[in-house]
């Protein structure tokens, strides 16, 4: 499983590399703001925080590959929860490189697909992949259940953190994203609130 997020990940990020010129927007827009804790932002906030994020929720992987033995019906319903995740995020994140490419959706939000239930449907599937994770580790560890404190970071890192600075820019950049916003659930793929401008 762990294999197949990192290979995803990895694939994901060639398809949209743009060369050693770019850089992220939130990184350039954090030193630009605050270029006195610039040091202290890049290290803690930037690198940091994000890695003992991961680290917190790969220990629940850890575990269950020292205990793997008989399959329990946890661990197969972790599983499964690992592969929808994934499929997720293959199909939300092919949905966005597709919208991208068409110039005629420069300056627009995408609307249409799995994005017209979440607003963040790659979040979605990356925050599932961690509960799948950890409930595979339920299934050949059950004494470990306290190490839920993993999955439990992972959506609080997106929720507070990574999409609220996201949605500030886009609420500037992006015509009718509040609209967008207003109709459409965060993470969790739902019916939208009301009719919303199709992509």
């Amino acid at each position: 499983m762990l294999l197949f997020w990192g290979v995803r990940l990895t694939l994901n990020w060639i398809i949209g590399w743009e060369g050693m010129h770019h850089q992220d927007w939130r990184y350039t827009m954090l030193h630009d703001n605050n270029p006195a804790l610039w040091p202290l932002i890049n290290f803690f906030g930037i690198n940091m925080m994000p890695t003992l994020v991961v680290f917190a929720a790969l220990l629940p992987a850890y575990y269950c590959a020292q205990s793997a033995g008989k399959l329990s019906a946890l661990t197969i319903v972790g599983a499964a929860v690992c592969i929808i995740a994934a499929v997720l995020q293959i199909v939300s994140d092919g949905q966005m490189r597709r919208f991208r490419r068409d110039p005629a959706n420069k300056g627009r939000h995408i609307t249409n697909g799995l994005w017209k239930y979440s607003r963040h449907p790659n979040y979605l599937g990356e925050v599932s992949f961690w509960w799948g994770i950890y409930i595979m580790m339920l299934g050949q560890r059950p004494d470990m259940w306290w190490l839920i404190f993993g999955p439990v970071l992972m959506p609080l890192l997106f929720v507070f953190i990574s999409i609220p600075m996201m949605e500030k820019r886009l609420l500037t950049t992006r015509p009718g994203y509040a609209d967008y916003k207003k109709a459409t659930s965060m993470l969790l793929l739902l019916p939208p609130r009301r009719a919303t401008e199709s992509a």
